[in-house]
């Protein structure tokens, strides 16, 4: 028996807020995921382009290197596997820019510009940011100048990112086509030294600044000044202008962000061999974790807990060696990871390279000569909505207001930047013209698509280490169409409604108009509060609250009967084996349940408080034992079901380590010793 004192309850203007896709509001960018894939599934692929490159100016070098948040909120991902949406984004996008249809597809998204308004906005930086807001406030007719001290545009994705990863082919071709928006481009000025910020003023009716984080971190270490110290964005731009990189035999990357896993996929490409030096656990590291898994097929080695202690030289000031120090996790910090402790035990790596890729910033000298007001860590202040700086007609973006984050993170702050200028010049809000009037069919999927997940191809790593030739050539066109009508279409089914699935008590109910669900309310008097739907929203709109009147659910069994003991032993579990381990709810009971009328895993859980959603055991355990009852089920007859039913033998050893307050071993051995050998399977 177990007391129910708590009762979960929908914030329903969170709920409500939250209507966007979950793909498309995780997405910073805020791509309408649904809509390409769908026209893409419809074999529209001009038009699928069209949604995509209206959404997002970098499109083919974004499905390359995005981190992909969008596929963190994937509710596919509930059934098995998120879509790969930045996959196919890569598929729609090369086909258009590097086919014939290229010059067709471009001068119809041109045709789209605005009038000219006769206002005129500089860009200063023409990293993803930059390129971003430029193409934005092109097509609403501004003229715009784009401003970088490099000779190129692209910033990070033209100086930083590797070829293998990004083809310099691929940026060069998006970046012709904001060209072709009327888009202007100066090269080899720096604002500020170059371009003082007063003529900036007097020239331009707004000014965007979207200045990177090129200045590196450099640690407090001794021998960083000894020939074969590289900082790791130094390092990777040398390769990526084909200037001489002297690296040696032995290199060690100390970092574990993209640029340290870029430094060493890099290095060994020069016939390197390589050994990554991470303080925290791997699980911490914030590079993109297929690129993390790409380097160590690769060849790459990685240490984790350990920090540089100290570079050691020979006789001619060149690196021979790094001390490292062994760390222990402490107290989380402010990223919400657990602080790296040095214990004092120190290691040496013989080398004769190291390259530093422990962080960047931007250029706080920069902010501080611009007059600009700044934060305590050298950040641009700017309004939170408008991304104005403290000067009037001065916005900011990216990294200059973040700090270092990712390409797709900067390019939403230069599209939000776009869209807040643009009304300020204009008096109104014209990004809704912007997007033609997109026809694309409204259904929701009968069944879910059983296509598997598709992943990019790539060659073998002994193959890839040889060049610099791109490692990820993406899906074939027939799986990036397979791979599309896998969405589950969450844009026409309304608001989500998560949580009516997963409730193993069928308490939550939804208000449909036709298949799109437009509320979502829970029956709190048979709510059991067991919080799955709390853990599964995806938009954080249930709470738990306490109740009023506690009540008491379960069976009350007062003896195991032969009939319960045979359906048991049927269903390979014996009467007093736990079943549901969060509310310790046992065989035996669920049988009871089904004898009293239970027949649909919804209704044991209203009987016996069974908490059915975690999917380690419940829900295949009580499949199993109704089915053990003489009850044939081929679904489960409510909302939820589970695949690949799992009996106690069947448990891996990565789950009884990661739940050891669960019994499982303990359980497992009663088994055994219950049923003869034999008769487990």
């Amino acid at each position: 028996m177990r007391i129910v004192d708590k009762l979960a309850r929908i914030d329903q203007e969170i709920c409500q807020d939250m209507g966007l896709p979950p793909c498309e509001n995780g997405c910073p960018l805020h791509m309408n995921v649904p809509r390409f894939l769908e026209l893409y599934k419809e074999r529209r692929i001009d038009e699928a382009f069209e949604s995509v490159i209206l959404d997002n100016p970098l499109p083919a070098s974004t499905g390359r290197v995005c981190q992909h948040p969008c596929e963190n909120r994937c509710r596919r991902a509930t059934l098995d596997e998120a879509v790969n949406m930045r996959e196919v984004h890569r598929q729609i996008a090369d086909a258009i820019l590097f086919s014939d249809r290229f010059e067709p597809v471009v001068s119809r998204i041109a045709a789209r510009k605005f009038e000219s308004t006769g206002r005129k906005v500089a860009v200063a930086g023409a990293g993803p940011a930059g390129l971003t807001a430029a193409f934005y406030l092109a097509l609403m007719g501004h003229a715009v100048a784009v401003f970088d001290e490099k000779a190129e545009a692209g910033g990070m994705l033209r100086f930083a990112i590797p070829e293998y990863r990004l083809p310099k082919a691929v940026i060069r071709r998006e970046i012709e086509l904001i060209g072709r928006m009327g888009v202007n481009f100066v090269f080899n000025t720096r604002i500020g030294s170059d371009l003082p910020l007063k003529d900036l003023a007097e020239r331009f009716d707004s000014v965007f600044f979207s200045i990177g984080t090129w200045k590196e971190s450099w640690p407090r270490l001794s021998g960083t000044e000894l020939k074969g110290v590289y900082p790791a964005l130094s390092f990777l731009e040398s390769v990526a202008t084909d200037k001489r990189v002297l690296v040696g035999s032995k290199v060690v990357v100390i970092g574990g962000g993209n640029a340290a896993n870029d430094s060493a996929r890099t290095a060994l490409r020069l016939g390197a061999e390589v050994t990554v030096i991470y303080r925290r656990e791997r699980k911490d590291m914030p590079a993109i974790e297929e690129e993390t898994m790409a380097s160590e097929e690769e060849g790459a080695q990685y240490i984790f807990l350990a920090a540089p202690h100290r570079i050691l030289s020979d006789s001619e000031g060149r690196v021979k060696a790094i001390e490292i120090e062994k760390t222990r996790l402490g107290e989380r910090d402010t990223s919400g990871r657990r602080r790296p402790v040095p214990t004092g035990e120190i290691q040496r790596i013989d080398c004769d390279t190291v390259i530093l890729g422990i962080g960047e910033s931007f250029d706080a000298d920069f902010c501080r000569d611009s007059g600009l007001a700044l934060k305590e860590e050298g950040t641009i202040i700017v309004d939170r909505l408008s991304l104005e700086t403290s000067h009037p007609g001065f916005y900011a973006g990216g990294d200059m207001i973040s700090g270092a984050s990712n390409v797709s993170s900067a390019m939403g702050w230069g599209k939000q930047a776009a869209r807040n200028i643009d009304e300020r010049l204009m008096g109104e809000s014209r990004w809704s013209r912007i997007f033609p009037p997109f026809q694309y069919g409204q259904q929701v999927p009968e069944e879910p698509s059983k296509s598997r997940r598709h992943l990019s191809h790539a060659a073998s790593a002994k193959v890839r280490v040889l060049s610099s030739e791109e490692v990820d050539t993406g899906l074939l066109p027939e799986e990036a169409w397979e791979e599309a009508g896998r969405c589950l279409r969450c844009d026409v089914r309304g608001r989500c409604a998560t949580c009516v699935s997963v409730c193993p008590v069928l308490a939550v109910a939804a208000t449909k108009t036709g298949s799109k669900v437009e509320s979502v309310h829970i029956d709190e008097e048979h709510c059991q509060g067991c919080t799955i739907c709390v853990s599964r929203c995806p938009d954080h709109a249930i709470q738990m609250l306490p109740r009023e009147h506690a009540f008491q659910v379960g069976v009350k069994l007062e003896i195991v009967t032969q009939q319960i003991e045979q359906i048991c032993r049927s269903a390979h579990f014996y009467p007093d084996q736990v079943v549901c381990y969060c509310h310790r709810v046992q065989a035996k009971e669920i049988v009871a349940a089904i004898l009293a009328g239970a027949k649909t895993p919804e209704e044991v859980a209203q009987a016996t408080g069974a908490r059915t959603g975690c999917g380690i055991l419940c829900i295949t355990g009580i499949i199993r034992l109704l089915e053990g009852a003489g009850l044939k089920l081929n679904r489960a007859a409510g909302v939820q079901w589970y695949g690949n039913p799992a009996t106690i033998w069947k448990i891996s050893s990565e789950i009884k380590k990661k739940y050891p307050q669960y019994y499982l071993e303990e359980d497992l051995t009663a088994v055994d010793a219950v049923f003869p050998k034999g008769e487990q399977e």
